[in-house]
């Protein structure tokens, strides 16, 4: 921005001197956006739903002009990148004038308030935004309703998307004034305005890194990497869906407060930004000692995780480890500490100055370092008092074959958001306790086997479960344990916890909503139900679902975990609901998507067994008299590993491990009477091959091949010709052990 005369204190006069950034404003706002919208409308080819969507095609039609409207005149990803864009260049270029010294001169010779200059340059700012917002949108408003689309999105929607978009772009505007004030050339305000753009997810990174390297037990959302004290990240709460949903409103305000606060200091920052400073690195000297410290003991502690991942000795650094990490976080903190103390004194020589700061940023960094290896807060092991506790997620991770949850839309949801949305477990007492007993026998298998010890040495049966205990003081607490399912207390424990109705409502998404509404407006596209015994498929009909949920929500009030250990899966039910989305992405709903839900059936589920057997599905038949042949294979994976282990190698080649592999194929022709002991003994391996419950499940150390004779019938095969089954561990036929040995090794 130049400056001819002194008609720049006003207003009009101000922005006519700003015309390049009125340019990139409207070509952003109005020419590319209502451009681009107007192909895309355009693009729709209502013949082309018809195809794919059928008596949907108009619901589908209008759900995809919605989603575009959204995108380019509501508060949407694409919005939030312009405003970006032009929140940057307006702060730089009403601004920059203050680190040109000629300029800066020219300026201060005016006759006019410093504090009139600053609210002329701002407030000409926010018309380059808001100008060719509003008009931009009212464009695409003409567009959208001569397109035949005008009741997909109200004006009402533009209008309060508008009022998050400017508040969002204050933050931004705002956020790189503060830079520009804090800095006297225009690369340092660059880079000062990246650094303060980046900073805290790059400090909330560094502790997640730490928390993953040294904790066993604490637990971070999905959402923690998202800062809370910048524009963008409360952008993101304000207007995603999902565990934050509730706090939208409050998330706006902390914005409008962060968007005040960082006008206020810059406006200060501005009346007392000394004229010499400009062409400085630094406008104000005194905050040199303070900004490096706040960069330079981040990259210290950085340095150190690195050092210990390259160790790969996080948990068991020995002295020697410990020695070497301080003296390259040393070697770290000096340079980092010389550079930049070189570039705010603009003189190499700088570089040797405050010595002391290369040893301050070093004793922190290792306080943070050391302070998480150790845990001296006791974060990690830490279990809230009962009476401090309102109610508790528990959930354990795999103990249902579930594909993902959805909301009372149909719109999918992670696990995180539907369990903090629908369980409230209120006997906190029984998840404390287990809690601390689950700690209690882990730490025991920590020394002897390391931090990952479930994944180690999975026949200790310790299995994972999230919880989280919403506090009384309105925090959440998160933690993952592992819990001692074998162990007898612990196993009581569990069992009264998981039989409650407050664990089944909010772990079994099926429960949470209108899956007969789900399934009539889906059925008029597809519904592709199923249902698999773990032999054959059949396809269901609407009403056949509708029965078998019903009937599944039934027994499953008095369906305890206690029942299920010694059962294994009978079937499973599968079916698509269409017409969700596929979540938000800042705002828009992104895609549309087909969900598949599933759930498992057992033989105790009168119930649902009962219907199935009336209808000719259950049980699984296995007749001799089906099958050409059964193949079993014992990869005797346990003498594999150990020979590798004696030759010095991770693990054997194809052509190696072949000499351990055993095969034996059984025909009723030749082995009929070993064909049937077989038969009798092996389960469809189809569903719950895993069990977290450390319940009655497969023995690993075998795969049984059945190959079936074709059929005729409306039932299909699983996997064509040929179905996967297996033994139950502790069961497998002594005749089958002894044809399966290894010979000759």
């Amino acid at each position: 921005m130049t400056l001819r005369s002194s008609s720049w204190v006003d207003l009009i006069e101000n922005n006519k001197r700003r015309v390049w950034q009125w340019c990139v404003s409207i070509f952003l706002l109005i020419l590319f956006s209502c451009v681009v919208f107007l192909v895309i409308l355009m693009s729709f080819d209502e013949t082309r739903y018809i195809a794919d969507y059928g008596s949907l095609a108009e619901k589908m039609m209008l759900q995809d002009a919605r989603n575009y409207a959204i995108a380019f005149m509501g508060a949407s990803g694409f919005k939030i990148m312009l405003t970006t864009i032009i929140a940057v260049i307006t702060a730089f270029g009403g601004y920059s004038y203050l680190n040109d010294r000629v300029k800066l001169d020219f300026y201060e010779s005016v006759p006019q308030k410093r504090g009139n200059r600053f609210s002329t340059i701002w407030i000409s700012g926010i018309l380059i935004y808001a100008g060719p917002y509003i008009f931009g949108t009212l464009i695409s408003m003409a567009i959208l309703n001569a397109a035949g689309f005008g009741s997909v999105y109200g004006m009402d929607e533009a209008l309060l998307s508008f009022c998050y978009m400017l508040v969002y772009f204050l933050g931004v505007y705002h956020l790189f004034m503060f830079a520009m004030m804090l800095t006297g050339t225009a690369f340092a305000g660059v880079c000062a305005f990246i650094v303060l753009s980046v900073y805290e997810l790059v400090i909330r990174g560094l502790l997640s890194w730490l928390r993953s390297m040294f904790f066993v037990y604490e637990y971070s959302l999905s959402g923690y990497l998202i800062p809370k004290l910048s524009p963008y990240g409360l952008i993101y709460y304000i207007l995603n869906d999902g565990i934050y949903r509730d706090n939208g409103v409050k998330y706006l305000i902390a914005l409008i407060i962060l968007d005040a606060v960082l006008l206020c200091v810059s406006y200060i920052l501005y009346l007392r930004r000394p004229g010499e400073a400009a062409g400085k690195t630094l406008a104000f000297k005194p905050t040199s000692d303070t900004i490096k410290l706040l960069i330079v003991i981040p990259v210290t502690a950085m340095t150190a995780a690195i050092v210990a991942e390259v160790l790969n000795r996080s948990r068991d650094l020995r002295l020697v480890d410990m020695l070497l990490i301080v003296l390259v976080c040393f070697i770290a903190s000096s340079v980092a500490c010389a550079i930049m103390q070189a570039i705010f004194e603009l003189d190499i020589k700088a570089a040797l100055y405050r010595k002391s700061h290369w040893f301050i940023c070093t004793v922190c960094a290792m306080l943070l370092f050391f302070g998480f290896k150790q845990d001296w807060l006791r974060i990690d092991r830490y279990v809230p008092s009962e009476e401090r506790v309102e109610s508790v997620v528990f959930a354990p991770e795999g103990y249902e074959d579930l594909y993902g949850y959805l909301d009372q839309d149909f719109n999918n949801v992670s696990s995180e958001e539907f369990y903090l949305r629908n369980m409230f477990i209120s006997d906190v007492a029984d998840v404390c306790e287990l809690h601390r007993m689950s700690i209690r026998r882990y730490d025991e298998l920590i020394k002897t086997v390391g931090k990952d010890a479930y994944i180690y040495d999975p026949d200790s049966q310790f299995s994972p479960a999230t919880v989280f205990y919403r506090m009384k003081n309105g925090s959440l607490v998160t933690r993952q344990i592992y819990v001692p399912v074998k162990d007898e207390a612990a196993s009581e424990l569990v069992d009264r916890i998981m039989s409650t109705r407050e664990f089944v409502k909010g772990y079994y998404g099926i429960y949470n909503y209108d899956v007969e509404r789900a399934i009539d407006s889906t059925a008029s596209y597809e519904l592709n139900a199923t249902y698999s015994n773990g032999v054959e498929s059949f396809r269901l009909s609407p009403d056949e679902v509708k029965d078998i949920i019903r009937l599944y929500r039934t027994d499953m009030e008095n369906y305890s975990y206690s029942r299920r250990l010694d059962e294994l899966s009978s079937g499973y039910v599968e079916f698509c609901i269409g017409g969700g989305t596929g979540g938000r992405d800042m705002g828009v709903r992104a895609y549309r998507y087909f969900k598949t839900e599933g759930i498992a059936l057992y033989p105790d589920m009168t119930g649902c067994m009962q219907y199935l057997e009336n209808k000719g599905y259950y049980p699984a038949a296995v007749s001799i008299d089906d099958i050409s042949s059964v193949e079993i294979i014992n990869y005797h994976q346990d003498e594999q590993d150990e020979y590798a282990k004696e030759i010095g190698v991770p693990y054997l080649s194809e052509e190696e491990a072949g000499q351990f592999i055993v095969r034996k194929r059984y025909s009723p022709v030749s082995n009929e009477d070993e064909l049937e002991t077989v038969l009798s003994a092996i389960c469809p391996i189809g569903h719950g091959s895993y069990r977290w419950d450390g319940g009655r499940t497969f023995d690993d150390e075998y795969e049984v091949q059945v190959y079936f004779l074709n059929r005729n019938d409306e039932s299909y095969v699983l996997d064509g010709d040929c179905s996967f089954f297996g033994f139950i561990r502790n069961e497998v036929p002594d005749s089958v052990r002894k044809d399966m040995e290894l010979v000759g090794r």
